[in-house]
């Protein structure tokens, strides 16, 4: 199910923008399903109840902000930033591919009520055998995940990398 209100907030965002910036134009049109991409991504987000949809979530949103970054494509500075963006994405993402592939080794589980379940379960009795390896194997994959998702939103101790693209300006 989609999130009504994140489209909403999207929605409610377009008239609002202004296309042309310092003399540039960008056709309506792109921006706005630009935008509307991003917005479905962050509803899937909110409502997924899965690692790959989290993750294929994450992506969607992302990729839409990666071609935003880029939208002035006539411009050398903002073809730099939407790469290296980009590429710092790719290394968030990495994170976060291996927080959920330590989870789902450790598990065999992807959906998130499973994993609690599986988690109470192994916490509150020790007959599950091997039950330290598995809690140990989900905190480090919960941790890299965070991670993974710190470095996304560019969030402290994480953001000092996010810089590099936002020097670039456009003259």
């Amino acid at each position: 199910m989609i999130n009504k209100e994140s489209l909403l907030s999207s929605l409610n965002l377009l008239p609002s923008q202004k296309i042309h910036f310092i003399g540039l134009y960008t056709p309506r049109t792109e921006y706005c399903l630009i935008v509307l991409l991003s917005g479905l991504g962050s509803s899937l987000l909110i409502s997924s109840s899965d690692l790959i949809s989290m993750y294929l979530s994450i992506e969607l949103q992302s990729f839409a902000l990666y071609i935003l970054a880029t939208i002035y494509v006539d411009y050398e500075s903002s073809t730099s930033a939407g790469l290296k963006y980009f590429l710092l994405g790719a290394l968030s993402s990495c994170f976060i591919l291996l927080g959920a592939g330590l989870i789902y080794t450790f598990t065999g589980l992807t959906n998130f009520e499973s994993i609690y379940s599986l988690i109470s379960v192994t916490i509150s009795s020790d007959l599950v055998y091997g039950s330290q390896q598995i809690i140990s194997g989900v905190s480090l994959g919960l941790i890299l995940i965070f991670i993974g998702f710190l470095f996304k939103i560019a969030a402290a101790p994480l953001h000092s990398w996010s810089k590099w693209p936002s020097f670039t300006q456009i003259d």
